[in-house]
């Protein structure tokens, strides 16, 4: 296994709890937005272009 320092594994620990409890929340950007906005620039057909 891994030797990662306590403190790495922690914050590790702590953020993912965060993360899961942002995801149940629904809070941004976890919410739908980024996927609304994508919809909405593909509807205008900027997705659809070339660089």
């Amino acid at each position: 296994m891994y030797h990662y320092p306590l403190e790495v594994i922690e914050g590790a620990e702590q953020m993912l709890r965060r993360l899961q409890s942002e995801i149940e929340k629904q809070d941004f950007p976890f919410d739908g937005f980024l996927a609304r906005q994508l919809e909405q620039l593909q509807a205008e057909g900027y997705l659809d272009r070339q660089p």
